[in-house]
Protein backbone atom coordinates (compact mmCIF):
# COMPACT_ATOMS: atom_id res chain seq x y z
CA UNK A 1 0.00 0.00 0.00
CA UNK A 2 1.49 3.54 -1.02
CA UNK A 3 1.16 6.87 1.26
CA UNK A 4 -1.94 8.47 -0.37
CA UNK A 5 -1.37 11.74 -1.94
CA UNK A 6 -2.53 15.26 -0.74
CA UNK A 7 -5.60 14.85 -2.86
CA UNK A 8 -6.27 11.39 -1.78
CA UNK A 9 -5.89 12.57 2.41
CA UNK A 10 -7.92 15.27 1.68
CA UNK A 11 -11.12 13.06 0.12
CA UNK A 12 -10.35 11.14 3.37
CA UNK A 13 -11.05 13.71 5.82
CA UNK A 14 -14.02 15.16 3.90
CA UNK A 15 -15.22 11.69 3.92
CA UNK A 16 -14.57 10.73 7.51
CA UNK A 17 -15.58 14.38 8.47
CA UNK A 18 -19.38 14.24 6.96
CA UNK A 19 -19.96 10.77 8.42
CA UNK A 20 -18.61 11.46 11.82
CA UNK A 21 -19.70 15.23 12.23
CA UNK A 22 -23.50 13.53 12.17
CA UNK A 23 -22.66 12.91 16.13
CA UNK A 24 -23.13 16.46 16.22
CA UNK A 25 -25.97 16.90 14.25
CA UNK A 26 -28.23 14.25 14.72
CA UNK A 27 -30.53 13.20 17.82
CA UNK A 28 -27.24 12.82 19.91
CA UNK A 29 -26.78 16.62 19.34
CA UNK A 30 -27.00 18.42 22.46
CA UNK A 31 -25.27 15.96 24.19
CA UNK A 32 -22.57 15.92 21.83
CA UNK A 33 -22.62 19.65 22.64
CA UNK A 34 -22.79 19.48 26.29
CA UNK A 35 -19.54 17.11 26.54
CA UNK A 36 -17.39 19.60 23.90
CA UNK A 37 -18.20 22.55 25.57
CA UNK A 38 -17.33 20.76 29.38
CA UNK A 39 -14.29 19.25 27.38
CA UNK A 40 -13.30 23.03 26.14
CA UNK A 41 -14.07 24.24 29.66
CA UNK A 42 -11.51 21.97 31.56
CA UNK A 43 -8.79 22.72 28.81
CA UNK A 44 -9.14 26.74 29.84
CA UNK A 45 -8.95 25.71 33.14
CA UNK A 46 -5.49 23.53 32.74
CA UNK A 47 -4.18 27.02 30.88
CA UNK A 48 -5.04 28.45 34.27
CA UNK A 49 -3.74 26.21 36.14
CA UNK A 50 -0.30 25.98 33.89
CA UNK A 51 -0.26 29.81 33.92
CA UNK A 52 -0.16 29.42 38.30
CA UNK A 53 2.31 26.91 37.75
CA UNK A 54 4.69 29.38 35.85
CA UNK A 55 4.58 32.27 38.29
CA UNK A 56 5.03 29.65 41.08
CA UNK A 57 8.43 28.91 39.51
CA UNK A 58 9.16 32.83 39.55
CA UNK A 59 7.83 33.25 43.07
CA UNK A 60 9.86 30.36 44.51
CA UNK A 61 12.87 30.83 42.39
CA UNK A 62 13.14 34.59 43.33
CA UNK A 63 12.40 33.53 47.02
CA UNK A 64 15.60 31.40 46.96
CA UNK A 65 17.60 33.54 45.37
CA UNK A 66 17.51 36.56 47.83
CA UNK A 67 17.15 33.83 51.09
CA UNK A 68 13.74 34.89 51.44
CA UNK A 69 13.11 32.50 53.94
CA UNK A 70 9.67 33.58 54.74
CA UNK A 71 8.50 34.31 51.01
CA UNK A 72 10.13 30.54 50.10
CA UNK A 73 7.95 28.86 53.12
CA UNK A 74 4.74 30.19 51.77
CA UNK A 75 5.60 29.49 48.42
CA UNK A 76 5.77 25.59 49.53
CA UNK A 77 2.88 25.62 51.44
CA UNK A 78 0.68 27.26 48.46
CA UNK A 79 2.28 24.11 46.35
CA UNK A 80 0.42 21.56 47.63
CA UNK A 81 -2.94 23.70 46.94
CA UNK A 82 -2.00 24.21 43.00
CA UNK A 83 -0.88 20.26 42.84
CA UNK A 84 -4.51 19.74 44.07
CA UNK A 85 -5.76 22.15 40.67
CA UNK A 86 -3.78 20.28 38.67
CA UNK A 87 -4.89 17.10 39.30
CA UNK A 88 -9.01 18.28 39.96
CA UNK A 89 -8.70 19.88 36.15
CA UNK A 90 -6.84 16.54 34.83
CA UNK A 91 -9.28 14.17 36.41
CA UNK A 92 -12.15 16.81 34.62
CA UNK A 93 -10.65 16.63 31.73
CA UNK A 94 -10.41 12.81 31.52
CA UNK A 95 -13.94 12.64 32.41
CA UNK A 96 -15.03 14.74 29.98
CA UNK A 97 -12.60 12.98 26.92
CA UNK A 98 -13.11 9.78 27.47
CA UNK A 99 -16.94 9.91 28.00
CA UNK A 100 -16.77 11.84 24.45
CA UNK A 101 -15.11 9.13 23.19
CA UNK A 102 -16.79 6.63 24.03
CA UNK A 103 -20.44 7.96 22.89
CA UNK A 104 -18.99 9.26 19.64
CA UNK A 105 -17.46 5.60 18.60
CA UNK A 106 -20.97 4.44 19.84
CA UNK A 107 -22.96 6.55 17.43
CA UNK A 108 -20.44 5.63 14.47
CA UNK A 109 -20.77 1.71 15.37
CA UNK A 110 -24.31 2.32 15.24
CA UNK A 111 -24.92 4.63 12.28
CA UNK A 112 -22.14 1.80 10.26
CA UNK A 113 -24.52 -0.89 11.43
CA UNK A 114 -27.44 -0.01 10.29
CA UNK A 115 -26.23 1.05 6.96
CA UNK A 116 -24.78 -2.60 6.69
CA UNK A 117 -26.87 -4.53 7.92
CA UNK A 118 -29.93 -2.41 6.62
CA UNK A 119 -31.63 -3.11 3.28
CA UNK A 120 -29.44 -6.56 3.13
CA UNK A 121 -26.78 -4.71 1.91
CA UNK A 122 -24.07 -7.10 3.96
CA UNK A 123 -25.43 -9.58 1.83
CA UNK A 124 -25.37 -7.84 -1.82
CA UNK A 125 -22.18 -6.46 -1.19
CA UNK A 126 -20.58 -10.25 -0.61
CA UNK A 127 -21.88 -11.37 -3.85
CA UNK A 128 -22.27 -7.72 -5.90
CA UNK A 129 -18.79 -6.71 -5.21
CA UNK A 130 -16.81 -9.32 -4.54
CA UNK A 131 -17.00 -9.12 -0.13
CA UNK A 132 -15.65 -6.07 1.57
CA UNK A 133 -12.04 -7.26 3.46
CA UNK A 134 -13.61 -7.73 7.40
CA UNK A 135 -16.50 -4.94 7.72
CA UNK A 136 -16.74 -6.31 10.91
CA UNK A 137 -13.03 -5.42 11.97
CA UNK A 138 -13.66 -1.70 10.70
CA UNK A 139 -16.97 -1.38 12.60
CA UNK A 140 -15.19 -2.28 15.74
CA UNK A 141 -11.67 -1.63 15.98
CA UNK A 142 -11.17 0.67 12.96
CA UNK A 143 -14.40 3.02 14.45
CA UNK A 144 -12.48 3.19 17.93
CA UNK A 145 -8.76 3.88 16.65
CA UNK A 146 -10.04 6.34 14.32
CA UNK A 147 -12.84 8.85 16.85
CA UNK A 148 -10.35 8.47 19.81
CA UNK A 149 -7.46 9.75 18.38
CA UNK A 150 -9.15 12.38 16.44
CA UNK A 151 -10.27 13.48 20.12
CA UNK A 152 -6.81 13.80 21.41
CA UNK A 153 -5.98 15.68 18.45
CA UNK A 154 -8.40 18.10 18.78
CA UNK A 155 -7.49 18.62 22.44
CA UNK A 156 -3.88 18.48 21.32
CA UNK A 157 -4.66 21.55 18.76
CA UNK A 158 -6.70 23.44 21.22
CA UNK A 159 -4.34 23.33 23.77
CA UNK A 160 -1.65 24.23 21.71
CA UNK A 161 -3.20 27.39 20.35
CA UNK A 162 -3.96 28.47 24.15
CA UNK A 163 -0.82 27.28 25.43
CA UNK A 164 1.39 29.11 22.59
CA UNK A 165 0.20 32.05 22.31
CA UNK A 166 0.04 32.35 26.52
CA UNK A 167 3.20 31.69 27.23
CA UNK A 168 4.56 33.54 24.00
CA UNK A 169 3.19 36.30 25.90
CA UNK A 170 4.99 35.75 28.83
CA UNK A 171 8.59 34.69 26.73
CA UNK A 172 8.30 38.35 25.38
CA UNK A 173 7.66 40.50 28.38
CA UNK A 174 9.66 38.77 30.89
CA UNK A 175 12.62 37.81 28.51
CA UNK A 176 12.36 41.32 26.09
CA UNK A 177 15.74 41.47 24.54
CA UNK A 178 18.87 40.63 23.60
CA UNK A 179 22.05 43.17 22.92
CA UNK A 180 24.41 41.10 20.32
CA UNK A 181 27.92 41.80 19.84
CA UNK A 182 29.37 40.47 16.39
CA UNK A 183 32.96 41.33 15.65
CA UNK A 184 32.69 45.44 16.13
CA UNK A 185 28.68 45.76 14.94
CA UNK A 186 26.58 45.51 18.18
CA UNK A 187 22.56 44.83 17.17
CA UNK A 188 19.45 44.58 19.42
CA UNK A 189 17.28 40.98 19.13
CA UNK A 190 13.77 41.52 20.47
CA UNK A 191 12.14 39.14 21.95
CA UNK A 192 15.06 36.72 21.64
CA UNK A 193 13.38 33.87 23.44
CA UNK A 194 10.04 33.99 21.46
CA UNK A 195 11.96 33.72 18.11
CA UNK A 196 14.38 30.85 19.78
CA UNK A 197 11.12 28.86 20.79
CA UNK A 198 9.60 29.50 17.57
CA UNK A 199 12.45 28.52 15.59
CA UNK A 200 13.22 25.41 17.65
CA UNK A 201 9.80 23.97 17.56
CA UNK A 202 9.38 24.96 13.90
CA UNK A 203 12.94 23.29 13.05
CA UNK A 204 11.92 20.09 14.90
CA UNK A 205 8.86 20.03 13.18
CA UNK A 206 9.49 20.69 9.61
CA UNK A 207 12.20 17.22 10.59
CA UNK A 208 8.94 15.00 11.28
CA UNK A 209 7.37 14.27 8.14
CA UNK A 210 10.51 13.79 6.78
CA UNK A 211 11.74 10.98 9.22
CA UNK A 212 8.49 9.35 9.39
CA UNK A 213 6.94 9.71 6.13
CA UNK A 214 6.48 5.79 5.63
CA UNK A 215 4.57 5.46 8.75
CA UNK A 216 0.94 5.71 7.40
CA UNK A 217 1.23 3.53 4.95
CA UNK A 218 2.57 0.69 7.00
CA UNK A 219 0.32 1.33 9.72
CA UNK A 220 -2.38 0.31 7.12
CA UNK A 221 -0.74 -2.73 6.35
CA UNK A 222 -0.54 -4.02 9.81
CA UNK A 223 -4.37 -3.02 10.57
CA UNK A 224 -4.72 -5.48 7.16
CA UNK A 225 -2.54 -8.32 8.29
CA UNK A 226 -4.28 -7.98 11.81
CA UNK A 227 -7.61 -7.95 10.69
CA UNK A 228 -6.74 -10.94 8.14
CA UNK A 229 -5.01 -13.00 10.84
CA UNK A 230 -7.89 -12.42 12.98
CA UNK A 231 -10.11 -13.50 10.29
CA UNK A 232 -8.55 -16.80 9.35
CA UNK A 233 -8.10 -17.94 12.47
CA UNK A 234 -12.14 -17.13 13.25
CA UNK A 235 -12.68 -19.19 9.84
CA UNK A 236 -10.52 -22.26 10.62
CA UNK A 237 -12.67 -22.37 13.97
CA UNK A 238 -16.26 -22.29 12.22
CA UNK A 239 -15.11 -24.90 9.89
CA UNK A 240 -12.88 -27.27 12.35
CA UNK A 241 -15.48 -30.39 11.39
CA UNK A 242 -14.60 -30.29 7.89
CA UNK A 243 -11.07 -29.42 8.76
CA UNK A 244 -10.64 -32.55 11.08
CA UNK A 245 -12.40 -35.12 8.63
CA UNK A 246 -10.39 -33.84 5.64
CA UNK A 247 -7.39 -34.22 7.71
CA UNK A 248 -6.19 -30.84 7.13
CA UNK A 249 -4.69 -30.13 10.21
CA UNK A 250 -1.18 -29.56 8.94
CA UNK A 251 -1.89 -27.63 5.78
CA UNK A 252 -4.02 -25.34 8.34
CA UNK A 253 -1.15 -24.63 10.69
CA UNK A 254 0.66 -24.36 7.94
CA UNK A 255 -2.03 -21.55 6.14
CA UNK A 256 -2.23 -19.99 9.16
CA UNK A 257 1.82 -19.51 10.61
CA UNK A 258 2.21 -17.63 7.06
CA UNK A 259 -0.25 -15.40 7.68
CA UNK A 260 1.12 -14.91 11.12
CA UNK A 261 4.62 -14.20 9.48
CA UNK A 262 2.92 -12.16 7.47
CA UNK A 263 1.52 -9.86 10.31
CA UNK A 264 4.87 -10.23 12.05
CA UNK A 265 6.70 -8.88 9.13
CA UNK A 266 3.73 -5.81 9.03
CA UNK A 267 4.65 -4.77 12.45
CA UNK A 268 8.41 -4.74 11.93
CA UNK A 269 7.75 -2.29 8.94
CA UNK A 270 6.19 -0.29 11.69
CA UNK A 271 8.61 -1.05 14.54
CA UNK A 272 11.56 0.54 11.76
CA UNK A 273 9.29 3.88 11.15
CA UNK A 274 8.75 4.02 14.83
CA UNK A 275 12.73 3.32 15.62
CA UNK A 276 13.30 6.45 13.35
CA UNK A 277 10.62 8.59 15.05
CA UNK A 278 12.20 7.56 18.22
CA UNK A 279 15.50 9.57 17.54
CA UNK A 280 13.74 12.62 16.98
CA UNK A 281 11.41 12.27 20.05
CA UNK A 282 13.71 11.71 22.03
CA UNK A 283 16.44 14.06 21.27
CA UNK A 284 13.42 16.85 21.30
CA UNK A 285 12.33 15.79 24.84
CA UNK A 286 16.23 16.12 26.21
CA UNK A 287 17.23 19.23 24.61
CA UNK A 288 13.68 21.20 25.21
CA UNK A 289 14.48 21.84 28.85
CA UNK A 290 17.90 22.67 28.25
CA UNK A 291 17.79 25.21 25.47
CA UNK A 292 15.95 27.67 27.00
CA UNK A 293 18.57 28.17 29.93
CA UNK A 294 21.42 28.53 27.14
CA UNK A 295 19.77 31.71 25.85
CA UNK A 296 18.71 32.89 28.69
CA UNK A 297 21.99 32.19 30.52
CA UNK A 298 23.98 35.40 29.10
CA UNK A 299 20.90 37.85 30.32
CA UNK A 300 21.25 36.32 33.87
CA UNK A 301 25.29 36.24 33.82
CA UNK A 302 24.87 40.32 32.88
CA UNK A 303 22.56 40.47 36.09
CA UNK A 304 19.30 41.55 33.70
CA UNK A 305 17.28 38.28 34.85
CA UNK A 306 16.76 36.72 38.19
CA UNK A 307 16.88 33.18 38.56
CA UNK A 308 13.63 33.17 39.29
CA UNK A 309 12.76 34.82 35.77
CA UNK A 310 15.22 32.31 34.06
CA UNK A 311 13.10 29.30 35.58
CA UNK A 312 9.70 30.83 34.52
CA UNK A 313 11.82 31.86 30.98
CA UNK A 314 12.44 28.03 30.67
CA UNK A 315 9.06 26.58 32.13
CA UNK A 316 7.13 28.59 29.01
CA UNK A 317 9.69 28.16 26.62
CA UNK A 318 9.06 24.29 26.69
CA UNK A 319 5.27 25.19 26.95
CA UNK A 320 5.86 26.96 23.52
CA UNK A 321 7.68 24.43 22.38
CA UNK A 322 4.89 21.85 23.33
CA UNK A 323 2.58 23.87 21.15
CA UNK A 324 4.87 23.99 18.10
CA UNK A 325 5.80 20.83 18.23
CA UNK A 326 2.82 19.43 18.39
CA UNK A 327 2.75 17.77 15.51
CA UNK A 328 6.13 15.85 16.77
CA UNK A 329 4.30 14.59 19.64
CA UNK A 330 1.45 13.08 17.56
CA UNK A 331 2.73 12.18 14.46
CA UNK A 332 2.51 8.54 14.61
CA UNK A 333 -0.75 8.49 15.66
CA UNK A 334 -2.15 10.89 13.06
CA UNK A 335 -0.88 7.86 10.72
CA UNK A 336 -2.49 5.35 12.71
CA UNK A 337 -5.66 7.59 12.27
CA UNK A 338 -5.16 7.94 8.42
CA UNK A 339 -5.30 4.57 8.45
CA UNK A 340 -8.60 3.13 10.17
CA UNK A 341 -10.01 6.27 9.10
CA UNK A 342 -9.62 5.35 5.69
CA UNK A 343 -10.39 1.48 5.94
CA UNK A 344 -14.00 3.09 7.10
CA UNK A 345 -14.22 5.71 4.10
CA UNK A 346 -13.52 2.32 1.76
CA UNK A 347 -16.60 0.77 4.15
CA UNK A 348 -18.83 4.19 3.72
CA UNK A 349 -17.91 4.06 0.04
CA UNK A 350 -18.74 0.46 -0.62
CA UNK A 351 -22.25 0.58 1.17
CA UNK A 352 -22.92 3.40 -1.35
CA UNK A 353 -21.86 2.05 -4.09
CA UNK A 354 -24.32 -1.26 -3.12
CA UNK A 355 -26.89 1.59 -3.63
CA UNK A 356 -26.17 1.72 -7.45
CA UNK A 357 -27.16 -1.91 -7.58
CA UNK A 358 -30.68 -0.25 -7.74
CA UNK A 359 -32.38 2.15 -10.46
CA UNK A 360 -34.04 4.81 -8.45
CA UNK A 361 -34.72 2.67 -5.11
CA UNK A 362 -36.29 -0.14 -7.22
CA UNK A 363 -34.95 -3.84 -8.07
CA UNK A 364 -34.07 -4.59 -11.44
CA UNK A 365 -36.29 -7.74 -11.21
CA UNK A 366 -39.92 -6.21 -10.63
CA UNK A 367 -41.66 -7.53 -7.71
CA UNK A 368 -44.95 -7.40 -7.03
CA UNK A 369 -47.69 -8.94 -4.97
CA UNK A 370 -50.71 -11.58 -5.48
CA UNK A 371 -54.33 -11.90 -3.89
CA UNK A 372 -54.52 -15.28 -4.57
CA UNK A 373 -51.89 -16.63 -2.54
CA UNK A 374 -49.82 -18.32 -5.67
CA UNK A 375 -46.01 -17.03 -6.36
CA UNK A 376 -45.37 -16.08 -10.01
CA UNK A 377 -42.51 -16.01 -11.91
CA UNK A 378 -43.18 -13.92 -15.47
CA UNK A 379 -40.38 -14.22 -18.19
CA UNK A 380 -37.51 -14.30 -15.20
CA UNK A 381 -34.56 -14.02 -16.48
CA UNK A 382 -31.35 -14.27 -13.96
CA UNK A 383 -27.83 -12.50 -14.18
CA UNK A 384 -24.54 -12.18 -12.62
CA UNK A 385 -23.81 -8.71 -11.35
CA UNK A 386 -21.38 -8.66 -14.41
CA UNK A 387 -24.14 -9.99 -17.09
CA UNK A 388 -23.33 -13.67 -17.11
CA UNK A 389 -26.90 -15.19 -17.67
CA UNK A 390 -27.44 -17.92 -15.14
CA UNK A 391 -31.26 -18.68 -16.13
CA UNK A 392 -32.81 -17.62 -19.33
CA UNK A 393 -36.57 -17.80 -18.63
CA UNK A 394 -38.31 -18.94 -16.10
CA UNK A 395 -42.37 -18.61 -16.84
CA UNK A 396 -44.15 -20.57 -14.14
CA UNK A 397 -46.76 -20.43 -11.13
CA UNK A 398 -47.14 -22.04 -7.91
CA UNK A 399 -50.04 -22.83 -6.43
CA UNK A 400 -51.08 -22.90 -2.91
CA UNK A 401 -49.96 -26.70 -1.93
CA UNK A 402 -47.68 -27.50 -4.73
CA UNK A 403 -44.49 -29.39 -3.68
CA UNK A 404 -41.67 -28.13 -6.06
CA UNK A 405 -38.39 -29.28 -6.76
CA UNK A 406 -35.75 -27.53 -8.40
CA UNK A 407 -33.07 -29.80 -9.86
CA UNK A 408 -29.83 -29.29 -11.34
CA UNK A 409 -25.84 -29.94 -11.75
CA UNK A 410 -24.10 -26.95 -9.37
CA UNK A 411 -24.02 -23.62 -10.84
CA UNK A 412 -27.14 -24.07 -12.54
CA UNK A 413 -28.86 -21.36 -10.85
CA UNK A 414 -31.13 -23.67 -8.25
CA UNK A 415 -29.85 -21.35 -5.24
CA UNK A 416 -29.89 -18.13 -7.38
CA UNK A 417 -33.85 -18.71 -7.99
CA UNK A 418 -34.34 -19.03 -4.36
CA UNK A 419 -32.58 -15.85 -3.79
CA UNK A 420 -34.47 -14.25 -6.30
CA UNK A 421 -37.48 -15.36 -5.15
CA UNK A 422 -36.70 -14.11 -1.78
CA UNK A 423 -35.62 -10.51 -2.87
CA UNK A 424 -31.89 -11.18 -2.30
CA UNK A 425 -31.14 -11.31 -5.87
CA UNK A 426 -31.40 -7.88 -8.30
CA UNK A 427 -29.55 -8.82 -11.20
CA UNK A 428 -32.27 -10.14 -14.08
CA UNK A 429 -35.17 -9.09 -15.90
CA UNK A 430 -38.55 -9.84 -15.60
CA UNK A 431 -41.21 -10.21 -12.64
CA UNK A 432 -42.12 -12.02 -9.20
CA UNK A 433 -45.26 -11.92 -7.65
CA UNK A 434 -45.57 -13.66 -4.02
CA UNK A 435 -48.42 -13.32 -1.70
CA UNK A 436 -49.71 -10.39 -0.47
CA UNK A 437 -50.04 -10.07 3.13
CA UNK A 438 -48.30 -13.82 3.74
CA UNK A 439 -45.51 -14.57 5.64
CA UNK A 440 -42.89 -16.67 3.52
CA UNK A 441 -40.19 -18.79 5.35
CA UNK A 442 -37.09 -19.32 3.96
CA UNK A 443 -34.70 -21.99 4.93
CA UNK A 444 -30.76 -21.40 3.85
CA UNK A 445 -28.20 -23.98 3.31
CA UNK A 446 -26.35 -23.09 6.69
CA UNK A 447 -29.37 -22.22 9.35
CA UNK A 448 -28.65 -19.33 11.82
CA UNK A 449 -29.17 -19.50 15.33
CA UNK A 450 -29.13 -16.31 17.07
CA UNK A 451 -26.61 -15.90 20.14
CA UNK A 452 -29.06 -15.11 23.08
CA UNK A 453 -31.79 -17.11 25.65
CA UNK A 454 -33.36 -20.08 24.34
CA UNK A 455 -36.76 -17.53 23.42
CA UNK A 456 -34.93 -16.13 21.74
CA UNK A 457 -33.82 -18.81 19.38
CA UNK A 458 -36.98 -20.32 19.62
CA UNK A 459 -38.77 -17.16 18.23
CA UNK A 460 -36.30 -15.93 15.80
CA UNK A 461 -36.78 -13.62 13.44
CA UNK A 462 -39.74 -12.36 15.43
CA UNK A 463 -38.58 -12.26 19.20
CA UNK A 464 -36.28 -9.26 20.08
CA UNK A 465 -33.48 -10.90 22.97
CA UNK A 466 -33.74 -8.11 25.50
CA UNK A 467 -30.83 -10.13 27.44
CA UNK A 468 -27.77 -10.91 24.83
CA UNK A 469 -25.93 -11.11 27.60
CA UNK A 470 -27.48 -13.86 29.61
Amino acid sequence: MVDPSPLARNHLVMSFSRFAGGFWRDAPARMAFWLTASLAAGLVCKLLVDVGMNKWNRWFFDSLERRDTAGAAVAAFAFPLLIFCVAAVGVWIIRARETLQVRWREWCAARLLERWLGDQRFYRMRIARGGMANPEYRISDDVRMATEPLTDFAIGLFTALLTGSTFVVILWTVGGGLDVTWGTTQFHLPAFMVIGALVYGVAVSAFMPVVGGQLSAAAAAKNEAEARFRFEMIRMRESAEAVVLTQGEAHALQRLAATNAELATAWMRVVAQHARITWLTNGNSAMAPVFPLVLAAPKYLAGELTLGEVMQLASAFVQVQIAVGWLVDNYSRLAEWFASAGRIVELIEALDASEADRQDGCPLIARGFREDGCVRLDNLRLTRPSGEIIIHRADIGFEPGDRICVSGTAGVGKSGLLRAISGLWLWGEGAIHVPEGRAIAYIAASPFLPAGRLSAVLSFPEGVDRHPSA
